[in-house]
């Protein structure tokens, strides 16, 4: 009617849940906010989301956003309905924490953590706040999750007590902790370096494997199974606070 040519115009896929179903709210957030306030950085959102739909060359799918800007044609859309998963998003924004440096990281952290968290960890020092933080890193898969692995270095005294009676230890695990209790008091430098030294010593000692030490030495200092680098937890502890632990328990 305008005697002009016909417009060309193209779209993305439509996005459905992982049941194959359009995407809605009973499939989670739909909102970018609400993924920020789950704890998911930008540019994990950004990167997951340009895959919807849309691959690019090779295998690689951690891309910046500079990298899938350059890379985008409307060749590589696929003309199927993409399917969102949450589950790679959290994944991929995994990927991209572990990327970010210590300050980046502690800045990232820091309005997730809880100020209860932060009134406890006011009694480190910056330094080891921030080691701290860096710490839980490789744990985190999502920034909400920081005051769950936090919870180790704010722990209280009653709190460490009260956890570690309900645990269960053999007499080799005691036999380990009164080992490295031993060595750890003669421990005049308190590095890395020298703590992981006094881990393979015991390991030689007592003939044991690793697993056999770094559990209950985990145990009798953090009253959890799992958690940060036992090393990193011990550094940041310090001697003393490391020692205390240790003498507290046949109190316990």
């Amino acid at each position: 009617a305008l005697a002009q040519k016909w417009p060309e115009y193209a779209h993305m896929p439509m996005i459905l849940g992982p049941d194959k179903s359009k995407l809605s709210k009973r499939h989670g957030a739909t909102n970018v906010v609400e993924y920020k306030d789950q704890g998911y950085l930008s540019d994990a959102l950004f990167n997951c989301l340009s895959l919807l739909g849309w691959s690019p060359e090779g295998e690689q799918e951690l891309l910046s956003r500079d990298e899938i800007k350059a890379q985008f044609s409307l060749t590589r859309v696929s003309k199927s309905n993409a399917v969102f998963d949450v589950t790679k998003l959290k994944w991929m924004n995994g990927q991209y924490i572990r990327q970010l440096d210590a300050e980046k990281l502690m800045t990232a952290c820091w309005p997730y953590i809880s100020d209860e968290t932060k009134a406890q960890l006011a009694t480190y020092s910056k330094q080891d706040q921030l080691k701290a933080i860096v710490s839980i890193q490789d744990n985190l898969e999502t920034l909400t999750q920081v005051n769950d692995y936090l919870g180790v270095y704010v722990m209280t005294e009653t709190q460490f007590k009260a956890q570690y009676s309900t645990l269960s230890l053999t007499q080799l695990d005691h036999t380990v902790m009164t080992h490295l209790k031993e060595k750890f008091q003669q421990c005049n430098e308190w590095t890395p370096l020298s703590l992981t030294a006094i881990i393979e010593c015991t390991m030689t000692d007592l003939s044991l494997g690793k697993g056999k030490v770094m559990k209950p030495l985990r145990l009798s200092t953090t009253a959890q199974k799992a958690g940060p680098y036992i090393i990193d937890i011990l550094k940041i502890f310090g001697k003393e606070k490391t020692l205390n632990r240790l003498s507290q328990l046949s109190q316990i």
